[in-house]
């Protein structure tokens, strides 16, 4: 990401959703393109993805939920947070961006 304006991230941050419910966040991310929140992923080996799961397979196999699902969710809580908030400042709740969830592996030795 550029150190310039109009950039900005926040990283390892939790909001409520309107359940109640803590929900957790590894990375939010505002571009003038929009808003992105990310799930941040370090396993290493070969990832192969079978829709619903993903496998790593490294010394052993790890096989996991796809992450993007559950990130896609987190998103569409938090854009709801975030209407409310401005409904409550008597902003338009319409003005609030499209928050598009992504997944970014990181280990070096992803393959």
């Amino acid at each position: 990401m550029p150190q310039a304006e109009p950039y900005r991230a926040w990283a390892t941050f939790q909001f409520t959703g309107d359940s109640g419910r803590v929900n957790e966040s590894d990375l939010l991310i505002a571009v003038p393109g929009g808003l992105y929140l990310l799930e941040l992923k370090g396993h290493p080996g070969r990832v192969v993805n079978h829709g619903d799961t993903w496998q790593f397979h490294a010394d052993r196999v790890r096989t996991l939920k796809n992450p993007l699902h559950l990130t896609d969710l987190k998103a569409k809580k938090l854009k709801s947070r975030l209407e409310r908030a401005a409904r409550a400042m008597k902003e338009d709740p319409r003005r609030i961006p499209y928050i598009k969830p992504a997944v970014f592996l990181h280990d070096p030795d992803l393959a």
